[in-house]
């Protein structure tokens, strides 16, 4: 068994490990969204793999857990956030005159 270093895995391999993990049946409906360069480049990765410590693959799907949650968390935000993230911004660029400043800070109910 090779000795991986984790920092040192590139995208691709990542993903040719990720793939692996998953069983045939499951990389094969990942293949349908790739572009055929990009179905090459995972084979041939595949190909070149030897055995994965079980170390490595865990870091590896821990890796993919943690971009599917921020993907998640990211879709969930939508508009809300950007509401809040645009009246943060609008705030900050326009600061109310002092006596207004506690009055200022307070957030509009969201809509």
């Amino acid at each position: 068994m090779l000795n991986i270093n984790f920092e040192d895995l590139t995208g691709l391999k990542k993903a040719a490990i990720f793939l692996v993990a998953i069983g045939s049946k499951a990389a094969a409906q990942v293949y349908k969204h790739l572009s055929e360069e990009e179905v090459e480049r995972l084979s041939a990765e595949i190909a070149r793999l030897e055995s994965v410590p079980s170390s490595t693959l865990n870091e590896v799907n821990q890796e993919f857990y943690q971009m599917v949650l921020a993907h998640q968390y990211i879709a969930a935000g939508g508009l809300s956030f950007a509401q809040e993230a645009l009246v943060d911004q609008l705030i900050a660029a326009f600061p109310a005159p002092e006596p207004l400043a506690p009055v200022a800070g307070a957030r509009p109910p969201p809509v």
